[in-house]
């Protein structure tokens, strides 16, 4: 069976996203793993039931940025489309920030966020800091 999967990342910053992963799996079959860049992927995926199909957006080191995932029955002879909603991958902002004031340099503390790959600092000597102006 011929399954296109297309994914669409719209809801989280793919500034950081170089590489896609679909795994897709199930009790009877062997799993299926698909790397690729583009918009869409299609591969072959035995019918049955409960086909679970999981895809990674990946960073240029190849870590886990984001994730998700779906179960879909496929039908034999039949083309499937599937969607991945990756935004409740998208981790929370942090909280308890502080910042302590030294000689010459600043500290910069907060609590880990669960999911979170890595942090980015974005400072300016203006106030209302944004991505652009940092």
């Amino acid at each position: 069976m011929n399954t296109n999967c297309s994914r669409s990342v719209t809801t989280v910053n793919t500034d950081s996203i170089s590489s896609f992963k679909l795994i897709v799996s199930a009790d009877d079959m062997e799993t299926v793993e698909e790397p690729f860049t583009g918009e869409t992927v299609s591969l072959e995926v035995d019918s049955g039931e409960a086909r679970t199909f999981t895809l990674y957006a990946l960073d240029a080191s190849g870590n886990t940025m984001y994730s998700g995932s779906t179960v879909k029955d496929l039908t034999a002879g039949t083309s499937a489309s599937i969607s991945i909603d990756m935004s409740s991958a998208v981790p929370d902002a942090p909280e308890n920030v502080a910042v302590t004031i030294g000689s010459k340099q600043l500290s910069v503390s907060w609590d880990a966020v669960s999911n979170a790959a890595s942090y980015e600092i974005y400072y300016s000597t203006e106030n209302d800091v944004t991505t652009a102006s940092s």
